[in-house]
């Protein structure tokens, strides 16, 4: 009876000792991984960001360009309407 005891405390020792091996050297590449991937998706959603960024930068600057365009226009014929009238 105490043999089976002994060989009952060796098997659950060595299954304690297995599992947390296991664990120590997994745990840590999963959460390494979960980093891993959080930055692969704020990369992700940073560079969206970027490109919305860019495509309102050009149409606020094609916006600049029609406004210059447009004083330019009123001025011309502002100009043009004073020395006619």
């Amino acid at each position: 009876m105490q043999g089976t005891k002994y060989l009952l405390m060796l098997l659950i020792l060595h299954v304690v000792e297995t599992t947390s091996n296991f664990f120590s050297r997994t745990f840590p590449m999963l959460v390494f991984n979960s980093v891993i991937n959080c930055i692969k998706i704020a990369t992700q959603y940073a560079r969206q960001v970027n490109k919305m960024l860019c495509t309102l930068r050009i149409k606020i600057d094609k916006d600049k360009l029609h406004y210059h365009r447009a004083n330019a226009a009123a001025e011309a014929i502002r100009s043009y309407c004073s020395r006619v009238g």
